[in-house]
């Protein structure tokens, strides 16, 4: 006579494959994460094709392979900054004509380097190999017709070297320069009436 009925323990196979399912979801969605986000560059072909008068374009990308997903270097260019290698994404930095590196470090730097003429258009993948610790970068110059090809479907990431500042390119700000004292003049005593005019009038 059976006095207790025995629950019913699913064999350790059948919790082994829960296991890696919840494990395959939860790296999915880890992965999916790190893809890039922003405006695609089938939205973008007029602007990613005009380059400024006098300079040379260099449009860096990388593929939506989600292989090192979460190994995302930043991109140097002639060692500045220009973006982050990140899976499905672009961006592009204008620099002048000559001789040119890209480079990104991950446990070793990986670079790549080439000449460039004014008004041309270079494109450079971006993709990660196996390292002994950390996933290493590579870059391969590829033509445009291969580029273009995924182009369309990538997302624009920016760079801070196609978008540099006025601070950066040596412009000058914009707006009236404030009005130096004349020369010898004694110092200004600031008063309650000056700070009055610096406030918002009511209409």
């Amino acid at each position: 006579m059976t006095l207790f009925a025995s629950p019913h323990v699913p064999s350790l196979p059948a919790i082994g494959r829960r296991l890696i399912l919840a494990l395959g979801i939860a790296m999915a969605a880890t992965l999916a994460g790190c893809a890039a986000t922003g405006i695609k560059g089938a939205e973008m072909t007029e602007q990613v094709t005009q380059v400024p008068a006098g300079k040379a374009r260099i449009l860096i990308y990388r593929d939506s392979s989600l292989m090192g997903a979460a190994v995302q270097p930043n991109v140097m260019v002639n060692g500045e900054v220009a973006g982050t290698s990140k899976p499905g994404g672009f961006f592009y930095a204008d620099v002048g004509v000559g001789t040119h590196e890209v480079s990104a470090r991950t446990e070793v730097t990986s670079s790549v380097s080439f000449q460039m003429t004014e008004g041309q258009t270079r494109y450079v993948r971006t993709s990660i190999t196996m390292g002994a610790f950390v996933g290493r970068v590579q870059f391969t110059l590829v033509e445009a017709e291969e580029a273009q090809r995924v182009l369309p479907s990538l997302a624009y990431t920016g760079s801070a070297m196609a978008t540099a500042p006025a601070a950066r390119s040596g412009a000058a700000p914009s707006g009236p320069a404030p009005a130096a004292p004349a020369p010898g003049a004694a110092p200004r005593n600031v008063t309650l009436d000056d700070l009055d005019g610096l406030l918002p009038k009511k209409p």
